[in-house]
């Protein structure tokens, strides 16, 4: 089963769970509002319906993450630092060199990193873009040294609008496009992308072909892949 992870995309970075949450909370709020009118006829005289004024992002609770391992307390440092603007100071340093070659049209030192949350197989996972809005860590094991070993973390993200939200849906699937975007890490491939997307590293030349890649051998660690929903994918691949 695939571990749930948080994928930072600029700059790149993940934090990869050791034990998938025990309990996902969303909550989602929408503000409206009655306008005032002349009628006296029926039950809602005296004013209109509910009348939108705005519909809030949902925020999600994520409880019982376990980090474990050597990397423990770097993982969970990089958990605080992406509530900082930028995602820390060695990622603000990146973001002002980035701002700095695209003559100030990114600037990533303003606001927080924005994360997608996957977790689940690809026609049915949790996947959403959000920003990491608090978080909770207890160490619970260290070795001799006090290097911690272990630590349970609680998570809360803040949604935010996808661009895929945008795309159409597909007439074949009825359902959300699920396309997204991977970021590559070190060590890598596209075998090992392919399965942990949809299941089986078959369909790694399928990826390759869509982002054009010529060599699927060398795909370098912070590179942006798109995925196509996997009807869209399956659909085009035979073997």
């Amino acid at each position: 089963m695939a571990s749930a992870m948080l994928i930072c995309k600029l700059p790149p970075g993940e934090v990869q769970f050791d034990f998938n949450p025990s309990k996902i909370k969303m909550a989602r709020s929408a503000s409206s509002g009655q306008r005032p009118n002349a009628s006296t006829a029926g039950a809602g005289s005296g004013s209109t319906g509910s009348i939108l004024r705005g519909s809030a992002q949902s925020t999600i609770d994520i409880q019982g993450i376990v980090l474990q391992g050597k990397d423990t307390k770097s993982r969970c440092d990089q958990l605080l630092d992406w509530m900082n603007p930028g995602g820390g100071l060695l990622s603000r340093l990146a973001g002002m060199a980035l701002s700095a070659m695209s003559g100030g049209a990114i600037n990533l030192a303003t606001k927080l990193p924005q994360l997608t949350f996957m977790w689940g197989p690809p026609a049915e996972a949790f996947m959403y873009d959000c920003t990491l809005k608090s978080c909770n860590i207890e160490y619970k094991r260290f070795d001799a040294t006090g290097k911690p070993l272990r630590a349970d973390v609680s998570i809360q993200l803040q949604e935010e609008p996808s661009l895929l939200s945008s795309i159409p849906t597909n007439p074949t699937s009825g359902g959300l496009p699920g396309r997204h975007i991977h970021v590559v890490s070190d060590g890598e491939n596209l075998q090992m992308i392919s399965t942990a997307a949809y299941g089986a590293p078959r369909y790694w030349r399928a990826i390759a072909d869509v982002n054009g890649i010529d060599d699927p051998m060398r795909v370098r660690a912070g590179r942006e892949l798109y995925l196509p929903n996997p009807n869209e994918l399956l659909e085009g691949t035979t073997s």
